[in-house]
């Protein structure tokens, strides 16, 4: 029962967001891949530079204007100096040296949902999304309302190779969406979520909702923006091939 009604409200916060826009709503479609889709992104490449599509707390409180917490707070400061030491490692591309740190910190503090998800995050820079779902999955049960760690398992799920899902991707940037309905990553995660399963004119819807509420957070987004704009004009160029597609077919 629980489950309908979060399916139920998803379905209700789609509707709002988007016929502000003039756009048109359908019914939720099958989570299985169509026949002759095009071929699925490889996700984000191995770099020091933080993806834009995985989330942290950080990237959180930008979005939403929040006051910034020092990552320190109620911490031991074991733990404390161990997490900070495998930030600057990350942010200087020293992944393995970040690894070590981060798991460390979790040798001291094992349920600290920071490190958890900072080290998740870094295994998905790694290309390694098993490590990275393992991550985000013992964050949520800790957290099972954090619209961050359901964007990150979804944003797995939805390119990683080894982990793919197209019905986990779907549920998890679902149920972000509920927890964050205005988050620009948490809109652009569910536009590749509906990409991957085939539905492109949910995906386009998605992803032009992402691009509009990004464009009015105030501060320095290029980075984000530019990543949002590619996400659009794939799903577009998608579109309309499966659109060119179905007239062949009707056509015959």
């Amino acid at each position: 029962m629980m489950r309908l009604f979060l399916i139920v409200l998803f379905e209700l916060v789609l509707v709002v967001a988007v016929s502000a826009q003039g756009l048109p709503i359908e019914p939720v479609v099958t989570n299985k891949l169509p026949e002759g889709s095009i071929t699925l992104p490889t996700g984000p490449q191995s770099s020091s530079a933080q993806p834009v599509h995985i989330l942290t707390d950080d990237s959180r409180r930008s979005e939403t204007e929040e006051k910034a917490e020092s990552i320190n707070a109620g911490r031991n400061t074991k733990a404390s100096f161990l997490l900070s030491t495998g930030i600057e490692y990350a942010d200087e591309g020293e992944f393995e040296e970040a690894e070590r740190a981060y798991l460390r910190a979790l040798e001291v503090h094992p349920d600290d949902e920071q490190t958890l998800m900072r080290l998740g995050s870094l295994y998905v820079q790694m290309d390694r999304f098993k490590d990275a779902v393992a991550m985000f999955q013992k964050q949520l049960e800790l957290e099972p309302e954090n619209p961050l760690a359901h964007n990150n398992l979804a944003w797995c799920y939805a390119i990683g190779p080894e982990v793919r899902s197209v019905s986990l991707a779907l549920r998890h940037s679902r149920e972000a969406l509920l927890f964050a309905p205005t988050m620009p990553s948490v809109w652009n995660t569910l536009a590749e979520a509906y990409y991957v399963s085939g539905d492109y004119d949910k995906a386009l819807r998605s992803a032009e909702q992402a691009l509009l509420l990004l464009e009015r957070i105030e501060g320095d987004h290029e980075e984000s923006l530019r990543s949002f704009q590619e996400q659009l004009s794939k799903i577009k160029l998608a579109k309309e091939a499966s659109d060119m597609l179905k007239g062949f077919k009707r056509d015959q």
